[in-house]
């Protein structure tokens, strides 16, 4: 089986820190780790080639120090790496990183099985690129992944997901690409002495030059989307401690407090939901929804997605079609 795994180094959330300016994350002089979620991927994917035999191939796109990634991949079990490195590179929106991603894996890693990235990268959290990526290749995917099943005489996997109200079965044939979630497996640690350990020679770093792209397709240029502004959140908490001579002294001065501050206001009595009506354009840029059904109901997502289609809409003078 011929497994590759696309992994992202991430700042450590502690050490997260903004340019301003370019609105994108600082990456130098910080700590960076794997992203926890690739960490599992990494993971199942060695599993999979120890009970099945077969390869793993490693591929990130990053700056120079995205190597210590790949290195420590390697530690953990991975046979080979792939560094996709070059500075017209920065900026890539999650779109172009798909591109480039899916361009790798057919030029580089041509009879890959299966396709393994995490749920999403914590210094972002959009959980696109892997989507994207089986979209661009043309294969199906199951997106938060917590378990799976591998029947490798009919080459088909089941696999469990997480949903917003529960979990999913599918089953589906190779080729695939899976998104891995925090249940499906205890990532493997590693040590420094692991990490020195490691056969360099086994990454291979290119440039999009090597894969077809000129500089105008990635980076901010070839990106569609980019970040217009950048807000800093300061948390505020007051901590106030309650005393009493009994749990019930100490429970009607929590009520009297909550009470004071309106916190309990209206929460007597179950409001209506507010339906709100918009009028309907015939004209006007699209906005598209793509609905997701369960049985008799539609999800809770394909709603939210439709509120912010609607409201999207109302700025640009368009119109919603599902």
């Amino acid at each position: 089986m011929k497994i590759v795994v696309c992994i992202k180094q991430v700042p450590k959330v502690t050490d997260v820190r903004f340019d301003p300016e370019r609105k994108t994350i600082i990456r130098q002089g910080v700590t960076n780790i794997i992203n926890p979620f690739d960490r599992r991927a990494i993971t199942q994917a060695v599993r999979l080639r120890q009970q099945f035999g077969g390869h793993v191939t490693l591929i990130t796109m990053g700056p120079p120090q995205a190597r210590q990634a790949l290195l420590e991949g390697l530690a953990m079990g991975a046979d080979r790496a792939i560094h996709i490195c070059d500075p017209a590179l920065a900026g890539s929106d999650t779109l172009v990183t798909a591109r480039v991603l899916a361009r790798a894996i057919e030029k580089l890693t041509p009879e890959a099985d299966l396709v393994f990235c995490g749920k999403y990268s914590i210094d972002a959290e959009t959980g696109q690129v892997g989507p994207e990526v089986a979209e661009l290749l043309g294969w199906p995917h199951i997106c938060g992944l917590t378990s799976l099943e591998f029947d490798v005489q009919a080459r088909r996997l089941t696999g469990e997901r997480e949903t917003d109200d529960g979990f999913e079965r599918l089953e589906c044939s190779l080729p695939l690409v899976l998104t891995a979630a925090e249940r499906l497996i205890r990532p493997i640690k590693v040590k420094p002495d692991d990490i020195e350990a490691v056969n360099a020679e086994n990454i291979d770093q290119i440039t999009v030059d090597q894969l077809g792209f000129s500089p105008h397709e990635v980076g901010l240029s070839g990106s569609p989307t980019m970040v217009t502004e950048i807000r800093s959140l300061e948390q505020s908490r007051r901590v106030e401690f309650l005393q009493g001579e009994s749990l019930e002294a100490i429970a009607g001065q929590l009520w009297d407090i909550l009470r004071r501050r309106g916190v309990l206001r209206g929460r007597h009595r179950e409001s209506e939901p507010q339906i709100t009506t918009r009028p309907i354009r015939a004209t006007g840029p699209e906005i598209w929804v793509t609905m997701e059904r369960d049985e008799d109901r539609f999800r809770r997502v394909s709603g939210e997605l439709l509120g912010e289609a609607s409201r999207l809409a109302d700025r640009l003078d368009g119109r919603v079609c599902a």
